[in-house]
This record gives structure tokens, C-alpha cells and sequence, in this order.
């Protein structure tokens, strides 16, 4: 998901679309809002489930929230909706580092 998203925001920043009706800012906003659902619905899930595994999709979904987050920071910056998106990211990588300090308890995991 890292690669996909890592050539999507390469496509977007070296080539962006702006037709008459199409704002190039409206990209950044679709995948602010697409990877704050794919983590609002991670962290949902891991909220049930104990295992070694989840906490290893947490820390990489952790990862990839301030890498979003720093790529869309200077695009949204001076923007109406850029501090929501951002605020809401982190807010949700708060929650998830939460989630993580309770299977680090869980598990006993010393990388965290």
C-alpha cells in the first residue's frame, strides 16, 4: 500500500490534473480522506483482535499516517480544509499509538 500510495502522490505532484473543473488541491483531499477510512477501519478492527500480527499492521499503519500526513502538510497548508485533514490524522495516529502501547503490554514487544 506504501508503493501504491508512494507513486500515486509522485504522479500527482510531477503531473497534476487541472482541467477547468478539477483542482489539483482535490487529489490531496481524496487521499487524506481515503487513508483516514483505511485507518479509522483498521483501528476498528484492532480494537477486538490480540495478535502478534495486528500490532505489525499498526506500526506500519502508524508509518504511513505521518508520511501522509508530512506529504500533505505543505500541499493543504494555507487551505480552509488542510488543518481538519491534518487534525484528524492525527488524532487517529494517536488512537492508534494507544492501540499499540496495549499489545506492546500484550506481547512484550521491545521495538516499540
Amino acid at each position: 500500500m506504501v508503493e501504491e500510495t508512494l507513486g500515486i502522490v509522485r504522479t500527482m505532484s510531477q503531473s497534476p490534473i487541472s482541467t477547468a473543473d478539477d483542482d489539483p488541491l482535490s487529489h490531496w483531499l481524496v487521499l487524506g480522506q481515503s487513508t483516514l477510512e483505511y485507518a479509522r477501519d483498521s483501528l476498528k478492527i484492532a480494537e477486538n483482535v490480540d495478535q502478534l500480527a495486528m500490532l505489525e499492521q499498526l506500526k506500519r499503519l502508524s508509518d504511513y499516517l505521518k508520511m501522509v500526513a508530512n506529504l500533505m502538510s505543505p500541499k493543504l497548508k494555507g487551505t480552509k480544509v488542510g488543518p481538519t485533514y491534518l487534525t484528524q490524522i492525527t488524532k487517529v495516529h494517536k488512537e492508534i499509538g494507544a492501540r499499540i502501547a496495549e499489545l506492546v503490554v500484550i506481547f512484550g514487544d521491545d521495538e516499540f
